[in-house]
């Protein structure tokens, strides 16, 4: 279905349109729960639901953002209306591996590419922490020591990633309609 000025149409039949056949045909026993996943994920944006996704650039949460770009990428070929709202947001706490760090960056920018090509309303944030909450000038300052793997209070966590993803999202919550 190519138009006369050679665009192809978002309806035109490709993987993206496919994928649930070809993963049946796969027989893997992980397919029936792939489409149940999908299909939930596509009532719910069919019920205009927005959707935040906490993306760290690992298996679990790349498993997560790819569940609902299939989901958001059938409902926008079905002309589905959706919550033009949702967002994905990444931390960078600053102290990540450098090769850890490029790769994570180099996901978001595909993935920054991949919503514009097919125009889906999805929004990424890379959320970092303060500067007073930053590792080095915890330690530096003196409020703070390295947090060990053996430590039962991780407040590492909390000032590196928590604080830093929910000013991300408050911000993005503010720039939303009120309702």
């Amino acid at each position: 279905m190519i138009n006369a000025v050679n665009t192809i149409d978002i309806k035109q039949l490709d993987e993206w349109d496919t994928w649930g056949e070809e993963l049946a045909a796969s027989g893997l026993d992980i397919a029936p729960m792939v489409n149940r996943s999908v299909d939930a994920i596509y009532r719910y944006l069919c019920e205009g639901f927005t959707f935040q996704i906490q993306y760290s650039a690992g298996k679990d949460s790349e498993t997560v953002l790819g569940l609902f770009l299939l989901a958001l990428t059938r409902a926008k070929r079905q002309g589905v209306e959706v919550s033009p709202h949702h967002f994905a947001v990444h931390v960078d706490t600053g102290i990540e591996n450098p090769e850890i760090r490029t790769l994570a960056d180099s996901k978001i920018a595909a993935l920054d590419s991949f919503i514009a090509a097919h125009n889906l309303p999805l929004k990424t944030y890379i959320a970092r922490p303060s500067l007073a909450s930053a590792w080095a000038s915890r330690i530096i300052g003196g409020r703070g020591l390295p947090t060990f793997v053996s430590t039962k209070f991780r407040q590492c966590t909390h000032e590196l990633k928590i604080t830093g993803a929910n000013r991300v999202v408050n911000q993005h919550k503010k720039s939303m309609p009120k309702e």
